[in-house]
Order: structure tokens, then sequence, then C-alpha cells
């Protein structure tokens, strides 16, 4: 296995199928590396047995017992604490309450890229963007405003609602990490991707820059920033988002593929060898953002082919906030600036370490250029 082991276990599965079962240790993994099997396992007749979760003790240490919504295994107390986070905290209605805490972190972000375009200087984008990312979700969960309210929320919740439960600090503070994490590094790591992506393919980033600069700049009334409103309206670069983005345990025993799929066995879904299979997308290792205008698929798993944020009862409850941030990040990047290399730097290095998400290995550093349109 390589320091990169979604490519390492890619390579194995062109070998021995898309459904193959390796052993880590004393634990047997069931690695999935096909569309059709990750339909399979999130429909209906499967989507229960599929959604356990091991006890780690990792997860036992870091999320106070593995009371969180990503760790806790599936019963009544996930579905009551994925219910308090889905009403209380990612809510439609709630994501809306912070956007103006977006819009401000955003705001403060171009203005500090315009004051690094006056002397053409490059900017630690990686830096930035984990700058703002974390802000946002600071502000969110702990800003003067909602500090007393939001903090309180929990045993309101508890109280109305007569829950089975007892939800206490140590629930509140594993299900804040899970949003710290959610909401910081898997945001600015996919905004990294977008923008590497981009000034690798000047034509892409081009075409996307005129879709924003249209909306934004050449309508009846000039704008002079971008409000979430208007995002609706760039479908291209939704496409781009998609293009860029492109651990279940069994419960009991059960068929998957036709095999048969033991108890206790871990579950792992290899999407990026699936984002890139030959049957399913025309040219898989190419960056072409056009592919979902053709075929629009949305972000909510319906289709095993793309399931960036999972599927069924274990899809991301923060899928609407993420999606909101990068989309707005990446139109005022795009609109209100054009992007160049740093001197002497000929080609960009996409280099990528595994972790948490896919990283990239070096920060990303860019001249941001200011548009003068």
């Amino acid at each position: 296995m390589s320091k990169l082991p979604y490519r390492s276990l890619r390579t194995l599965a062109k070998t021995y199928g898309p459904l193959m079962m390796v052993k880590l240790g004393s634990i047997p993994y069931v690695i999935v590396s096909s569309a059709d099997a990750i339909q399979e396992l999130t429909d209906k007749d499967h989507d229960v047995i599929f959604s356990g979760r091991p006890q780690w003790k990792s997860s036992d240490a870091l999320f106070g017992g593995s009371t969180d919504i990503i760790f806790s295994s599936y019963g009544e107390y996930w579905r009551q604490m994925k219910k308090i986070c889905m009403v209380e905290v990612l809510s439609q209605r709630r994501v809306n309450q912070f956007r103006y805490i977006r819009e401000q972190e955003v705001e403060h972000l171009v203005g500090m890229l315009k004051d690094a375009s006056k002397n053409k200087t490059a900017v630690d984008l990686s830096e930035a963007i984990s700058t703002l990312t974390n802000t946002v979700i600071s502000r969110a969960a702990f800003g003067k405003t909602y500090n007393n309210q939001q903090m309180s929320d929990g045993l309101r919740v508890q109280k109305e609602r007569e829950l089975e439960f007892n939800f206490t600090d140590a629930n509140i503070k594993a299900t804040l990490l899970d949003m710290f994490a959610g909401g910081t590094d898997t945001i600015a790591t996919t905004l990294e991707w977008v923008m590497s992506e981009l000034v690798r393919h000047p034509t892409i980033m081009k075409k996307a820059q005129e879709e924003v600069r249209r909306i934004v700049l050449m309508g009846s009334e000039r704008k002079s920033g971008i409000d979430e409103a208007d995002i609706s309206r760039m479908e291209y670069l939704k496409c781009v988002v998609k293009e860029t983005v492109s651990l279940r345990k069994t419960s009991e025993d059960v068929k998957l593929g036709g095999f048969d799929i033991p108890e206790g066995t871990m579950v792992m879904i290899n999407l990026w060898a699936v984002m890139r299979d030959p049957e399913i997308w025309e040219q898989p290792e190419s960056f072409v953002p056009e592919r979902f205008l053709a075929e629009p698929l949305d972000f909510k798993g319906q289709t095993g082919k793309f399931v960036p944020f999972g599927a069924g009862r274990r899809l991301c409850p923060g899928m609407t906030l993420a999606l909101v941030e990068v989309e707005l990040v990446a139109a005022n990047l795009l609109c209100w600036f054009d992007w160049e290399l740093p001197e002497g730097v000929v080609d960009l290095d996409m280099s990528e370490i595994n972790s948490v998400v896919i990283r990239r290995e070096t920060p990303l550093s860019l001249v941001p250029v200011l548009n003068s349109e």
C-alpha cells in the first residue's frame, strides 16, 4: 500500500474486481469501487444495515465517547442528534441566518487580495482560505451575537422535545467538533483544488469568470459585491465545483453485489476510484466541468456514481453550508481577480497527500491580478 491508499486500492480493484475483501490488521474490510454497488448499499433495502459505525479509541477520546454524529452508532441517539443538528444548526433557515458572516469574511478576503494585487505579490491562498473558513465557523458558533443563545440551544431542545437521552455538555462539544471538522478543513481543501484546477485550465477559468462577471458586473445595475442570491444563476460555476469534488459498517449479514458480507465487516467506499471509472465517465482523468451540464447530477447521492457528500441516512448534514460557502468564495475569487503563477514557477505542483480529505502537498501560492472591467 502506498502513501496514497486510494490509488493503490484502485489498482488492486482492476485485478480483483470492484468489490474486494482485504484485512487491515484483524479487521476485515470490503472496498467498494463500483457505482452500482454504492447505489445498492445506499438503497432502502440496505441503507440501515450499512449505517453502523465501529468503535474506535481515537473517536471515543476526541468525540466524547463517539457521541458526535459522524462516529456514533446508528440508532435512536444518532437519529435524535442528526435531527437536532439539521433543525437547530444546519437547516436552510439557520444557514441563511449566518449569511452576513460569510459575506463579511469574503469581503475581508477580497480586500486583502486587492492590497496584494497592487504590488503583484504572491499570496498563500491556502492559508487565506483556511483563515476564512475557520473564522466563519468560529463566528457562527461562538460569535457575541449568538454565543449565549446557541450554547443553551441543546438544553432548550432537550426540555421542549423530552428527548430519551441526556443531552450533555460532552455531546455539545462532540457535535461542535464535527462542525469544525466539516466546516473548515474540507471546505478550504475543496476551494484549494477548485483554484488549482482552474489555474491549470485557463480556458475553463475564463469561461467561469465570464459567467460570474456577466451576472455581477454587466447587468442593468453593476454590483459592488456578490451576494448569495447571485450564486443560483451561476450554472457553470456549480459544474466546476462538482467536477472538483469528483466508513460504513454492516450491522448484520447481508448480500452486496451478489456476495455474502458477514456481520461486522467494515465497508469502505473508494469514491476516488468511482469518479475515475472509464465505464461510467468519459475522459475520467480530465477536468471537464461540461459533463455536468450534459448530465445535471445533484449532490444528494441519488446515483451511486456521484456521492461526494455520501448518501442515504449518512448523507452529510452539513452539505448545504459547505456548498454555499464554496460557491460564494469561488465566485468572488473569479469575479474580482485574474490569477497568475508566482515569478519563476512554470507549472503548478499538483502533488497530493492523504488525510481525512485529499489535500495539496504544498500550499497554493498565486498572484492575484485585479480585474480591470
